[in-house]
């Protein structure tokens, strides 16, 4: 039910690594894999550090506070406000192989409007795709637009926000904001969202859906990144994480599935596994139903991560 996002094959591939040379100089033609040896949490005497985990299920807790609704409308809006001044080929706008419109300039509008940058459009108006009309804007940028009032807009990344409704009547929505660098906006629009906030950092997918059957049923999905300076957590990185609500039948609508990497204020990762049910697995057992993961660092198990979910699980944070 997700759309593809055909901007991340924008990408570019990195360039082939060179072949590895002896110490003479010459190419070798085959790289010797290292001898197999325990991973570092199996070591002999390693022991683990002690972590306080009730300080790191709060501060995870934390950064999920608004965490749904962190996505890319305020950037499309922000540009919107400064983009009704075009005129005289400024900005130059094309459409790229896939019929996507895109402008990619450095000049100045005769109202004094300064573009410098590139900005590609995908356009969702009622647009079938994976069995959801969406409707909305899919934005990749590396601009900036400012005013000759000093309105600025800085973009670098992609940013997005769509709504659709599935073949079977369910409301879906899909919310990104992808930073490689920052999006910063000192006009009016960025009030009460995360571009007036400098210490949040982005770099997250939001999925949602509410079941047409029932107005408390709901599900979402995250993927990617929060970071906040200061704390006992530095930053969550969410792998496939997913919440499915009682009105899609599922068992435990508190405790997520999948897992998240956590950052300590020390700069150490934790891996942290969580019972919640998938979209294909059974129940989840009641007494594995506690917001409750098992926390590891280097392979070894260092205890038991709580953490109060309700920031995302709660309905009236979420878009409907």
């Amino acid at each position: 039910m997700r759309p593809v996002l055909a901007l991340l094959a924008l990408a570019c591939s990195a360039p082939a690594d060179p072949k590895p040379a002896d110490d003479a100089g010459a190419p070798v033609d085959e790289v010797v894999p290292p001898a197999d040896g325990p991973y570092l949490g199996e070591a002999d005497g390693f022991e683990a550090p002690d972590f306080d985990l009730d300080a790191l299920g709060a501060g995870v807790a934390d950064l999920l506070v608004g965490a749904p609704a962190l996505h890319g409308g305020p950037v499309i809006r922000a540009l919107d406000a400064l983009m009704v001044d075009q005129g005289d080929g400024c900005p130059t706008w094309a459409i790229d192989e896939s019929g996507n419109p895109y402008w990619s300039s450095a000049c100045t509008t005769p109202a004094g409007t300064r573009y410098d940058g590139y900005g590609l459009f995908l356009l969702y108006d009622n647009t079938e795709q994976d069995g959801v009309i969406w409707t909305g804007t899919l934005l990749y940028a590396a601009m900036e637009v400012s005013s000759p009032e000093g309105t600025q807009l800085r973009a670098n990344g992609g940013a997005g926000q769509l709504h659709g409704i599935s073949t079977d009547g369910s409301e879906v929505y899909y919310y990104y904001a992808l930073l490689d660098g920052e999006f910063a906006y000192n006009g009016p629009e960025a009030a009460g969202t995360f571009l007036e906030e400098a210490d949040v950092q982005p770099a997250l997918a939001v999925w949602a859906t509410r079941s047409p059957g029932s107005p408390d049923g709901g599900a979402v999905n995250l993927s990617g990144r929060l970071a906040r300076e200061g704390g006992a957590v530095r930053a969550v990185a969410f792998n496939d994480t997913l919440w499915i609500g009682e009105g899609w039948g599922g068992s435990c609508p508190d405790e997520p599935a999948g897992s998240l990497s956590v950052l300590t204020s020390e700069g150490v990762w934790l891996e942290v596994a969580f019972d919640g049910p998938t979209w294909d697995s059974g129940p989840t057992p009641a007494g594995a139903c506690d917001g409750c993961g098992r926390a590891s660092y280097r392979g070894a198990d260092v205890g038991a991560l709580c953490v109060d979910f309700s920031a995302v699980s709660a309905l009236e944070v979420w878009p409907w």
